[in-house]
């Protein structure tokens, strides 16, 4: 996409879990998220550690990274990552055969907002949505095409693409309600219109930047300390947000 068309080009993040996809909730033959991470930490770790985590409130939209930390502290940071990619290997493992064409299902519309932002991409207009999530872009990839039936972000910045742009800049991988993810996503954002990316975000790009979450402390707090207008899900209204963002959508506003 020409980099002139980036002053005109509208960005909407997005959190996976909770806020595109309801994958809390179990398919009718198998685990939803949460029981899938409990099985992997009985597998990877111990089945005494699931009560822990549950004594800390449970999975909490936590990332990965921040499960083996809290329950392994005493390990160095190397440790720690490698006993993570362990146990997302293990969670991926319950998951992606459970992909199907009625699991994970989106969450109240959804589908209406991204059909019309599709149509709007199709037709060239610079919109952007981009996936920030703690989750797996396999699996994030699988549920649009498989599940939604439609094509998925160009931008998923996910577990791994987190780590990988982490390891460039040569810093600590980043998790919500860090502001360093908004960042990653913002640079990604520029490169697909051929622009360099930018060690925080400019201030003359925030006014055409949303990001939609579930989580009003790992999403909201990160969009309020980036300075991105922010717009929370919740299961009793989610229809309503999503038709309000397919307004925006629409009419470019």
């Amino acid at each position: 996409m020409s980099n002139n068309k980036f002053s005109e080009a509208q960005f909407f993040g997005q959190d996976f879990d909770g806020t595109i996809a309801d994958t809390l909730k179990n398919p009718a033959w198998g685990y939803g998220v949460e029981a899938a991470t409990n099985i992997a930490i009985g597998d990877t770790l111990k089945v005494t550690d699931i009560g822990k985590l549950r004594d800390q409130g449970g999975l909490q939209n936590r990332a990965p990274l921040e499960i083996i930390q809290l329950l392994r502290p005493k390990l160095n940071p190397e440790e720690q990552q490698l006993l993570c990619n362990k146990l997302v290997e293990a969670k991926l493992e319950v998951l992606m055969n459970q992909i199907s064409l009625t699991w994970p299902e989106p969450m109240p519309g959804y589908i209406t907002f991204i059909e019309i932002l599709r149509k709007k991409q199709d037709a060239g207009e610079p919109i952007n949505d981009i996936v920030i999530s703690s989750g797996h872009k396999k699996f994030i990839t699988k549920t649009f095409e498989t599940t939604f039936g439609i094509k998925p972000p160009k931008i998923i910045l996910a577990q791994e693409a987190i780590q990988r742009t982490a390891t460039k800049y040569g810093e600590a991988m980043p998790v919500k309600p860090s502001p360093r993810l908004m960042v990653y996503a913002y640079n990604r954002w520029r490169e697909q219109h051929s622009l360099p990316g930018l060690d925080e975000i400019n201030p003359d790009d925030l006014p055409r930047m949303r990001y939609i979450g579930d989580d009003p402390i790992k999403d909201g707090q990160m969009a309020e300390v980036s300075g991105v207008q922010y717009y929370q899900i919740n299961p009793d209204t989610s229809k309503q947000t999503w038709e309000h963002l397919s307004k925006i959508v629409q009419n470019r506003l």
